[in-house]
């Protein structure tokens, strides 16, 4: 076993001790702090009562990380470097990116609303007749990172010239797998196609006296915990990775081509976790104390 040693103490120890030569004075040792050495090593169970200070949630990220094959190995060996790294974990807490909090002073609650977006994942190969049978599953967005933003002129076909904003972003959510609305089918005979893409809000409350929602409201965010459907989809469309050669291609790809009448360009990859929700945790992101565990249906589980 390899044991690391601060050098800074070893240091300070040696000219504290007796009969060293004495020297120029040294500066105090500096204690680390618990919310960078300690969260990489902290380990989520779902049994947990506290959390660390600081802890942002597991990286969903990568659970879409690939190892390439090097040129100068086989397959046998590149097999081989595969099956000895890391699993990834099966329970795995992610928090939440689209969350608003508010407080009722009358009631003195606190209620943090998540948002849900319908989703459909229509595998490649799907025969066109069977298409229809798939309905929206509820995804909750966890990290969405820009990658382009900026501004370029356009000429369209009729030579107009105007200015366009092109926006390129990739975004990771988890797909609540075994639960899901009315199918493609029954949307389109429902004359309300935009049920299809409609958001739906979950809310979760605590009791909280104003001074408590005022000092901590700022800091509270939501966990999803999850039960990680394991082995990740297969990309829906062959489409390669905006992240380079270290992360999968994406679950799903977007591309809006701007117009003269909505100078738009937006081009989106999703990268989509299929779990199964074993709760939300509503907590203190700076102290990691707990405020409430709750399940699907908003309900407090303890």
């Amino acid at each position: 076993m390899v044991q690391l040693v601060d050098l800074t103490l070893v240091a300070w120890a040696l000219s504290s001790a007796p009969g060293a030569a004495p020297g120029p004075r040294q500066a105090k040792p500096v204690r680390p702090t618990p919310s960078s050495s300690a969260v990489r090593r902290f380990e989520f169970t779902p049994a947990l009562k506290l959390l660390p200070p600081n802890y942002s949630g597991d990286s969903i990220a990568d659970y879409f990380r690939v190892v390439p094959k090097d040129q100068f190995e086989t397959t046998a060996q590149y097999q081989e470097r595969l099956a000895a790294s890391p699993a990834p974990k099966a329970i795995a807490a992610f928090r939440l990116a689209n969350v608003s909090p508010d407080y009722n002073a009358d009631d003195r609650v606190l209620t943090i609303t998540v948002e849900k977006r319908p989703k459909v994942i229509i595998p490649d190969g799907t025969p066109s007749g069977e298409q229809k049978n798939f309905a929206p599953s509820p995804t909750l967005l966890i990290k969405q990172d820009t990658i382009t933003d900026r501004q370029y002129d356009a000429t369209n076909a009729f030579g107009a010239r105007f200015s366009v904003h092109e926006t390129t972003y990739v975004d990771y959510s988890v797909l609540v797998d075994g639960v899901s609305g009315p199918s493609l089918e029954e949307i389109a005979k429902s004359g309300d196609p935009t049920a299809l893409f409609r958001p739906t809000a979950l809310e979760l409350r605590v009791s909280m006296s104003a001074d408590e929602a005022r000092a901590e409201m700022k800091d509270i965010g939501v966990l999803a915990v999850c039960r990680v459907k394991l082995p990740v989809w297969q990309p829906r469309k062959k489409t390669a990775s905006p992240l380079g050669a270290g992360s999968a291609p994406p679950t799903d790809f977007l591309h809006r081509a701007p117009t003269f009448s909505a100078p738009t360009e937006i081009t989106a990859y999703s990268y989509i976790l299929p779990v199964e929700i074993l709760g939300f945790w509503m907590y203190n992101v700076r102290t990691g104390a707990l405020k409430g565990k709750f399940n699907m249906a908003g309900h407090l589980l303890d």
